[in-house]
């Protein structure tokens, strides 16, 4: 007789080319799928392509109204799906509102209530009593605690439910093959860009406040200025798009940055590149910064990004944010346009980034908690 499959419920903002989307898919492309049910749940509307890749890998996608514009609808319409499904597993990725889908979950009957943090915030005043409040109820109505990394689990769970063990670090881990440089696929995506002979300065990631596109536009059109054989190519998609676009225009630098899209493809955007810039304003420990070092693109990121990031000390500059467009464009022109690849790989696997073992690692970390809570 088959034995049931466990019915699993992910939470996220959003399906689009992200952070958290590709921790996700990662892991569930590297499971053993016959032992599961898939269920995603997302706060927008999901990007047509990523949605489709999630579909292929068994997942069933929902979309819900945004909290923020209809919050007892959006509440309704999760439990419904939570009750409907007999969803056993809530895995909520929703760091600081994890407690909104574990008050549901409960409610709805399921067993296994996780709150995962892929965040470390800084930020001060009245933000800082209601994001502490939010932490504490996503401890209290949680079963789980899971974390990208040892800053975002003592962000939202404490040191010393990081030091007692109460926390279960789940790396952002991924394929390394996969991001392995290619000569091959660098010169097929730089004639498809027409940057042959440019030095191209890279990003990926949604458009939000987090990513601060808007000083990396800056940051850009500074370093345009004294390399006119330059080129930015941002990959992604996200509300403020829009927004970005006419900024660009704005500074008359639209034909020498590329908006690719969202794109399932990330590899290929890596291996195009020269620099990859990375100025966010707050970050865990990021999908984005690592696939990037795999394929051996060196990095210059904001001094609020989890230090944890870096693979090797040749591979990532970290800046403050206050220094300046300058002070950044200076560092694009004494960075070395080359790859970097020694010790990367090893570096994976010292840190448990390889996703096989990760994924290996989740899988039972469900069955357990099944098992205990049966």
């Amino acid at each position: 007789m088959r034995k049931d499959k466990i019915r699993v419920a992910v939470v996220a903002g959003g399906l689009t080319v992200g952070g958290v989307e590709s921790v996700i898919y990662n892991y569930v492309s590297h499971m053993n799928r016959e032992d599961y049910e898939w269920f995603y749940i997302s706060y927008d509307t999901p990007d047509r392509e990523t949605k489709d890749r999630f579909e292929e890998l068994g997942f069933h996608v929902f979309a819900v109204a945004k909290k923020k514009e209809h919050f007892f609808r959006s509440c309704r319409e999760v439990y419904d799906i939570l009750k409907k499904n007999h969803i056993r597993i809530v895995h909520s990725h929703m760091t600081l509102m994890c407690f909104i889908t574990n008050i549901l979950g409960y409610a709805a009957g399921a067993k296994v209530l996780i709150s995962h943090s892929h965040l470390a915030l800084h930020v001060q005043g009245i933000k800082k009593y209601v994001y502490d409040c939010f932490k504490v109820l996503s401890r209290w109505t949680a079963t789980d605690y899971f974390a990208c990394g040892e800053e975002a689990g003592i962000y939202l769970f404490g040191k010393k439910n990081m030091s007692n063990g109460n926390v279960t670090v789940l790396n952002n881990a991924l394929d390394y093959q996969k991001f392995s440089f290619s000569a091959i696929l660098r010169s097929e995506i730089r004639r498809e860009w027409r940057a042959e002979n440019k030095v191209v300065i890279g990003h990926v990631g949604r458009f939000t406040e987090q990513k601060n596109h808007t000083f990396l536009i800056e940051i850009f059109a500074e370093y345009k200025r004294r390399n006119p054989d330059s080129l930015l190519v941002l990959a992604g998609d996200g509300p403020l798009l829009p927004k970005i676009q006419a900024y660009v225009q704005k500074l008359g630098i639209e034909k020498d940055v590329l908006f690719t899209g969202a794109t399932g493809d990330t590899a290929r955007c890596y291996m195009g590149m020269d620099v990859f810039l990375f100025p966010s304003l707050y970050e865990g420990l990021s999908v984005a910064a690592l696939e990037a070092q795999t394929s051996g693109l060196p990095i210059i990121a904001s001094d609020r990004v989890a230090k944890e990031t870096a693979l090797t000390k040749e591979g990532m500059l970290f800046l403050p944010l206050e220094a300046g467009a300058e002070k950044w464009a200076d560092a694009i022109e004494a960075c070395p346009k080359k790859r970097i690849s020694q010790g990367i790989y090893e570096n994976l696997k010292k840190r448990n980034l390889d996703i096989d073992s990760e994924a290996e690692k989740l899988d039972m970390h469900y069955h357990r908690m099944m098992e205990r809570r049966k």
